[in-house]
Parts: C-alpha cells; sequence; structure tokens
C-alpha cells in the first residue's frame, strides 16, 4: 500500500517515519510518499527518512514529489499536517492577539480561526486531488485547529475523512506509564471536540478506574497539574489540558504578559537553529542527531509557563509515536478482522451532546473496514457540555465562514468565543484577513 503524508517539510516528519518503521512490516505499507510545496525543507527531511529506513533495514521505498496528483495517485492512505503561512504565519497571528489583549494561542480563540482560514483553502484542494485521484482512499487531517478543520472537510462533502490528535488519549498513556502497562490494556470513553474534550469513562482490563483516578489528588498534580485536583474531581471526569485555556483563562493571561517570547517565537527560534545546525552536519547521523535535540528542547518547554517554576509537564514515553500512532492504527483497523476502539474527531452520527448529527466531534469509536463509528459514551457535566456547545457553534460558523468567505458569519464566530468576544470580533477579523490576504483570498 501507498501512504503519502502532505506537508512532509515539516519539523516532525521524521518522526513519523521512525513511528511507521517501528510497526511491524510498516503496518502494510511498501511505499511512502513524501509531498510539499517548499522545496527548501523537504530534501532535509528525506535525506533524515532515507538514513532512518537504511538504518532500520525496512524494505520501505521512499519517494519524495513536488507535484500534488503524483503524491496522492493511488494512495491507500493520506496524512494531511501542513502550515499555511509556515511559522511567520503563527508569530504574526500571536502578535495580532496580543496587540488587541487576546489569548495568543495557536489551536483556539483568535489564532486557531486564523489558522483555519488559512490552512482550509489549501486542505480543500488536496481533498479534491484525493477524490479524483484516489476515491476508495481516508484522509487523515493533523493540521490544526483539526476539529473545525475537520468540520470543514465533511461541510465540504469528503466525507472519506477524520481528524487525529494524540491529546485525547493522554490519560492512557499517563496510567501506562506510572503502571507500567500496555496501552491496550486501557479503555477510554472520550466525549467531547479537539482539545476540548473529557474522558468520562476508564477501565483497566474491563474495570473501572475512573472514580479512584479522579480522587487521586498525586496522580492528577503529576499529569494535570495545571488544574486544581479538586476541580478534576468534583468534575469527575479527566479533561483535555487544553482546558486550561477556558478554565484558568486570568491565570493563561498574567503567564503571557510576563513572557518576552510567545510559543511561536520559540518554536522559530529553535527551528532556525536546527536549520542552520542542518547545514554544518558532515552526515545524516549527525543531521538525526541535531534533530532530536530541537525535538527534546521543543517538547520540554511546552506550556511550561502555566506548570510555573519548580514543576514540569510530564514527559510522555509511550507517546512518541504521536499522530503518526493514531494514524497508523486508523489504517491497521481498516485492513482488521476485529474492529478497534479509538478516539477520532469524526460524524456526529449518534446525536451525542444534542448537537447535530452533521457536526464533527472528537468522541472514542470503533474503526473496521466500513470506517470509523462513534459509541456511546457517558456524557460530561452540564456546564461542560454548554461549554462545548458553545464552540461547537463557533466551529461551526467558523467552517462555513472560510469556505463561503463570508465576513457576516466570521464576525459571528467571533463574538460568541468565550476567548475573543464581540468587543474585539471586528477589529480582529480586520487584521488578519489583511495579514494573511494572500493565503485566505478576499471575503466579502
Amino acid at each position: 500500500m501507498k501512504l503519502t503524508l502532505i506537508g512532509a517539510g515539516g519539523i516532525r516528519t521524521p518522526l513519523f517515519i521512525s513511528s511507521l518503521l517501528g510497526r511491524p512490516q510498516q503496518a502494510g505499507i511498501s511505499e511512502l510518499m513524501l509531498y510539499d510545496n517548499d522545496k527548501s525543507r523537504m530534501p532535509l527531511m528525506r535525506r533524515m527518512g532515507a538514513r532512518l529506513i537504511q538504518r532500520s533495514g525496512a524494505g520501505l521505498k521512499l519517494k519524495s514529489t513536488h507535484s500534488l496528483s503524483q503524491a496522492v495517485d493511488g494512495a491507500s492512505l493520506v496524512i494531511t499536517t501542513i502550515r499555511v503561512g509556515k511559522e511567520l504565519g503563527r508569530t504574526a497571528d500571536e502578535r495580532i492577539a496580543m496587540r488587541l489583549g487576546l489569548l495568543a494561542q495557536e489551536t483556539t480563540g483568535l489564532c486557531g480561526f486564523s489558522f483555519a482560514a488559512r490552512s482550509i483553502p489549501a486542505l480543500l484542494e488536496i481533498a479534491k486531488q484525493v477524490a479524483k485521484r484516489a476515491p476508495r482512499c481516508w484522509l487523515v487531517n493533523f493540521t490544526n485547529p483539526a476539529g473545525l478543520v475537520t468540520q470543514a472537510m465533511h461541510d465540504a462533502g469528503f466525507n472519506r475523512s477524520v481528524g487525529v490528535c494524540d491529546s485525547a488519549s493522554a490519560l492512557a498513556r499517563h496510567v501506562a506509564n506510572e503502571r507500567g502497562l500496555g496501552l491496550d490494556d486501557i479503555e477510554l470513553g472520550v466525549i467531547g471536540l479537539n482539545h476540548l474534550s473529557f474522558v468520562t469513562q476508564a477501565r483497566l482490563n474491563g474495570r473501572s478506574i475512573l472514580g479512584a483516578l479522579v480522587r487521586d489528588s498525586g496522580f492528577l498534580r503529576r499529569n494535570y497539574g495545571v488544574f486544581q485536583p479538586t476541580k478534576i474531581t468534583d468534575l469527575g471526569a479527566i479533561p483535555n489540558e487544553y482546558l486550561y485555556y477556558f478554565w484558568r483563562h486570568a491565570h493563561a493571561m498574567q503567564v503571557q504578559s510576563r513572557k518576552k517570547q510567545t510559543r511561536g517565537d520559540q518554536v522559530l527560534e529553535l527551528t532556525n537553529r536546527f536549520l542552520e545546525a542542518a547545514g554544518k552536519c558532515r552526515n545524516a547521523e549527525e543531521l538525526l542527531e541535531a534533530h532530536e535535540q530541537m525535538i527534546a528542547s521543543r517538547e520540554s518547554s511546552y506550556m511550561s509557563a502555566a506548570w510555573g517554576k519548580g514543576r514540569q509537564r510530564p514527559t510522555d514515553a509511550l507517546s512518541n509515536e504521536g499522530y503518526a500512532g493514531v494514524a497508523l492504527n486508523f489504517l491497521n483497523a481498516l485492513h482488521a478482522e476485529q474492529p478497534r476502539r479509538m478516539v477520532l474527531i469524526l460524524p456526529n452520527h449518534s446525536g451525542a451532546l444534542d448537537l447535530p448529527r452533521s457536526d464533527t466531534i472528537e468522541s472514542s469509536c470503533v474503526v473496521g473496514p466500513e470506517g470509523p463509528r462513534a459509541i456511546p459514551v457517558k456524557r460530561p457535566a452540564p456546564s461542560a457540555v454548554a461549554l462545548l456547545r458553545r464552540i461547537k457553534t463557533f466551529e461551526s460558523l467558523s467552517s462555513r465562514a472560510i469556505i463561503t468567505r463570508d465576513k457576516r458569519a466570521a464576525l459571528e464566530a467571533l463574538s460568541i468565543h468565550p476567548l475573543i468576544g464581540p468587543k474585539q470580533a471586528q477589529r480582529a477579523l480586520s487584521a488578519l484577513l489583511k495579514e494573511h490576504a494572500e493565503y485566505v483570498g478576499n471575503w466579502s
């Protein structure tokens, strides 16, 4: 089978290839096709990928192209992880948000909307080529904000698409790490939206463990230290860590005001340092070593200010596969005899959370040869459901606004988002459309 990675010039491509090579028979993949429209970085990623394949002794064929039609032609799975506007697009969004006194976090609020506005037009063009060149292929999206992007894909009629994110299943990794277990020993019931989900059920070998986990203050401090343990205990569910930006918004803004660099600035600096070092590497092994050091620096600094001095976000020994692991599990499940339980972003066919069935949600599901199917999951507390419904309205309006370039729908979406609001919606939208006119086009 042929697997195509769209956005292969991205800095995480070697991690994806490592994950693929760590699978028995490379998950049935015989050919990995790399595609990016940026011709500057992909040769570097291909060089590292080729060395990883050589080191593993695998028979995987590695190819690359700058032709989208050639990249997706005959593919069994297409994974999209693109960054339109690159790192500078992110830092521009952060500056606009900070100038308006808003949260500068790239997957939610104003920055999330802007990221989606740049990404969705490009992703819809990719989806058109996939539908034409590989009509039986599934498209797996990791481009952030993954929930809004996946909603837009389905709104545009591309139904053989799902969104993936590794943050929704973090609880399983934390439990497995602390107890020396395998991920398959732990079964989660996850419901919500991407980066806004809740684990409302957790079983270990068929026995419920959620009640014990939400009352274990030590476990919560070690793994969910951005929240007060009592908040999680009272909720009776494990929240996605990104809820920090909603529940502790004042703290997040205080942290933001003290930082000399935005997260985008940090990532850009680390990336540029790596690219500079790459030019001095004598061979692919040195290149891979420099890349590993850069990724370690990125991971160790992620959300570090939110955790505070003297406290460290847990390093996740079982999460090094990241989104690649989720995507490859999805591919395996499509061809397996027995359905596999997963967490994906997919249509709400079960009508969960009293949301429309046309909405996409992040939910536990089962995946088999017919594709994914959401399964019933216990709903979280009413306060959580209220927030989910509000953000889902924002996502649906934003999807329509971006697809049709409709300013009125965009203003409505930005106005109802709790991290933006009506006072700043007009100024924010005008600033984003001006900054990214090259990518978002003319809106009316």
